[in-house]
């Protein structure tokens, strides 16, 4: 695939904002997170040419999507494999909780295959979504973007595995809301920007 892949956290959630993850919870994005992804838009349009655009079936990544590509919600590919990491009987439970009761960041990183509850294992994570971002058609114009909008555990997983070849390197990634991250596929895996929020500095 030779087209430039422009990777995109999606805006500002309450849960993001209460420090409680929200994997496979279906969230809204707060007035803040909607204002990120219109001024990500107004950004992408000056300086991108986004030919196809594909998201996390998530409400919070679907409308990230619409506003900072211009696409109409019909026009935007679906993409479970780019969904969030489910951490299932403990959705919705804080950072906190999750590192000093759980110790679930400590235990996902060291065991590829430990899950949560009826969760996912960060294996199971960097299969699907590596599997969904190769699938992707490309039959576009050199000239032409793809806009792949996700999750921030998703999308730290994904880069771990590919840049790193190592996914228990998942932590050393971190993407702010509506950050961007330039990714290449062709002939390797490589990164151009990466969590990139200059874009947003208008917004303090």
């Amino acid at each position: 695939m030779k087209s430039r892949i422009l990777l995109l956290r999606h805006g500002q959630i309450q849960a993001n904002v209460d420090g409680h993850w929200h994997g496979s919870t279906d969230s809204v994005l707060t007035d803040f997170g909607v204002r990120q992804a219109k001024e990500t838009g107004s950004f992408l349009e000056k300086n991108a040419n986004i030919g196809k655009v594909f998201s996390s079936p998530l409400q919070r990544c679907l409308h990230t999507a619409h506003h900072a590509s211009g696409f109409d919600l019909e026009d935007i590919e679906t993409v479970p494999g780019f969904a969030e990491m489910s951490i299932g009987d403990w959705e919705g439970t804080s950072y906190k909780l999750l590192t000093e009761k759980y110790d679930f960041i400590n235990r996902s990183t060291f065991d590829v295959n430990y899950a949560a509850p009826k969760g996912e294992s960060i294996q199971q994570v960097f299969t699907r979504f590596e599997s969904a971002l190769t699938s992707m058609p490309n039959n576009l114009a050199l000239s032409q973007d793809i806009l792949v909008v996700s999750h921030g555990a998703a999308l730290a997983i994904a880069l771990a595995g590919l840049i790193d070849g190592d996914i228990t390197k998942w932590q050393n990634y971190y993407f702010g809301n509506c950050s961007l991250t330039e990714l290449h596929l062709d002939p390797k895996p490589t990164l151009g920007q990466l969590n990139s929020s200059a874009h947003l500095a208008s917004l303090g």
